[in-house]
Formats: structure tokens, sequence, C-alpha cells
């Protein structure tokens, strides 16, 4: 009776665990980038998948880019970045023109 009561709880747990997503993998496949402002104005935009991140011990983030590829967009841009492989992007938007304001939505799936 014990045995069937332990094999019966071990099943239901096994159906919880499989039914909450805890063998699902959880690596981020793509990144949904959306950037909008005044329509017509340039943003210089630098992308990178090769850089390392880290804060200082006063607090400050620092980052080195190793490679990159810098592109001057004209607003709206709306894009899927892929991060499959190295599962990180490090991206950094200037307007052109400084006086332009820019809204900035990412989602990461």
């Amino acid at each position: 009776m014990i045995r069937l009561i332990t094999k019966g709880l071990s099943l239901t747990l096994a159906f919880l665990i499989a039914g909450c997503g805890f063998f699902e993998d959880e690596v981020p496949e793509d990144i949904f980038f959306r950037m909008s402002g005044p329509s017509g104005s340039q943003v210089t935009v630098i992308y990178s998948k090769q850089f390392v991140a880290g804060v200082n011990e006063i607090g400050e983030t620092r980052v080195e880019v190793f490679g990159a590829d810098t592109v001057v967009h004209t607003l709206p841009i709306d894009t899927i970045i892929d991060v499959r492989l190295e599962q990180r992007l490090f991206m950094m938007a200037t307007p052109v023109i400084s006086t332009d304001t820019i809204a900035v939505e990412a989602r990461v799936d």
C-alpha cells in the first residue's frame, strides 16, 4: 500500500513539474526592438555582441566593446535581432540632433 501511494505521489509530482515548464529551455532567442521619435529623425546606433560589462568598486557600470557595427538609422526602427548563439547584445543609441526625443521599446523572447 505504501509503495502504491509513493508511486502515485511520484507520478503526480512528475506531471506537475512537466506541466509548470520546469524542463523548458529559458535561453533568450530574439530581441524585438522598436525605436520611435520625430519622423525622419536620424539616430546613430552601435550594435555589439562582443563586449564585457561590469561594475567597478564605486558602482559605475563599465562596458568594453571589442567589435561593433555602427549604423545611422532614420526613425522609426522596428527590427528583430537573433541572440541565440551569443545570448547577449549591447546597443547604444544617440540622436544625430541632440534635441530629438526618442522612445525605445524592447522585448526579449
